[in-house]
């Protein structure tokens, strides 16, 4: 919530924070409502998600074309930024498949392709 957005904005990686908050908030929707609103919330997963990898990928394209020597402080910041979109996307699949997996399926992490998760630039 404000508190993931606030560890975002200290990084100051020049994007926007991950849309955690938006998709509690659709999530908790999802889980509300009738059939349906599971593979909404999938689609609104995979948009807004995909929405802020290409906001990292091009910020990563940017920084790697001023400054290809990887300690860059751009680049180390764009490094904290992934790891902490990974954490929070960890954690919306994870009450996705606590709330809703059991009955629409579980969602799994390891089939998510987002730049920001398998970037050659990302330290872990």
């Amino acid at each position: 919530g404000k508190a993931n957005d606030r560890r975002f904005d200290a990084i100051a990686a020049g994007i926007p924070p991950f849309p955690y908050r938006s998709l509690k908030k659709a999530l908790k929707m999802a889980d509300q409502k009738q059939d349906g609103f599971a593979q909404w919330f999938v689609e609104v997963l995979a948009e807004q998600v995909g929405v802020a990898d290409r906001q990292w990928e091009g910020a990563a394209k940017r920084a790697l074309d001023e400054h290809p020597e990887a300690a860059d402080p751009q680049l180390r910041r764009l490094e904290a930024w992934a790891a902490l979109a990974t954490e929070a996307l960890r954690k919306i699949v994870k009450k996705y498949n606590k709330h809703l997996g059991s009955l629409h399926g579980h969602l799994a992490m390891d089939r998510v392709q987002f730049s920001y998760l398998r970037s050659e630039t990302r330290s872990e």
